[in-house]
């Protein structure tokens, strides 16, 4: 359905720690110190973005001295949305539920005993990690419940929540600038207007 290759899996080190701070418009974010990455609470400039993925491809790759920055570059996200089929199934986690914190993907195991990744988040206080959910997990029970009668608009916004499930779920908040987030909120936005839209115009008709 989706791929999940690109998420910035956590393997035996750890996931830096997010704060926010001013950074102008051409800086994404900032390597504080070997442990700790400053997310800019200021948005890219226009045409220029700030993308998640980018950002822990960056974190993972940067091997220069703490205080090296990366720059936001033209905006280019692709949104692959959620695909109506067959839900998988025993994919729910085997111990817990989500979001579930962890340090390696053998704390992610699913009932059906194959491993969820273990993928950084944008956290402010922790050095974990989420199990990123599988497309069948529970946490996306209502896209399998409904997925035959979403517009494309409803199918974008779930491959957006399947996809950075586990970006969703972090506390730092100057994360909702980040390209990816910032779609997502945009597309619930939307959707919770046409939802609005759509309860008025029935009431108006009784």
């Amino acid at each position: 359905m989706l791929l999940w290759l690109s998420l910035p899996l956590l393997t035996s080190a750890l996931c830096p720690v997010l704060s926010c701070g001013s950074l102008g418009t051409v800086a994404c974010t900032k390597k504080v110190s070997p442990t700790q990455l400053m997310l800019n609470d200021q948005s890219c400039a226009k045409g220029t973005s700030c993308s998640v993925l980018s950002v822990y491809k960056w974190w993972w790759e940067e091997t220069t001295s703490s205080g090296s920055t990366h720059n936001c570059v033209a905006a280019n996200q692709t949104i692959v949305p959620a695909e109506c089929g067959i839900r998988p199934t025993q994919k729910d986690l085997m111990s817990g539920t989500h979001p579930k914190n962890c340090a390696v993907d053998a704390d992610c195991t699913l009932e059906d005993g194959s491993l969820a990744p273990c993928v950084c988040s944008l956290r402010r206080s922790s050095t974990q990690g989420f199990c990123q959910p599988d497309p069948g997990a529970s946490p996306f029970i209502v896209f399998w419940q409904s997925c035959e009668t979403m517009t494309s608009a409803d199918l974008d916004y779930w491959g957006l929540n399947m996809h950075f499930y586990v970006f969703l779920q972090g506390d730092a908040s100057c994360a909702n600038s980040l390209e990816e987030l910032q779609s997502f909120q945009l597309l619930k936005e939307q959707l919770v207007n046409a939802a609005l839209q759509w309860s008025l115009t029935i009431s108006l008709l009784l």
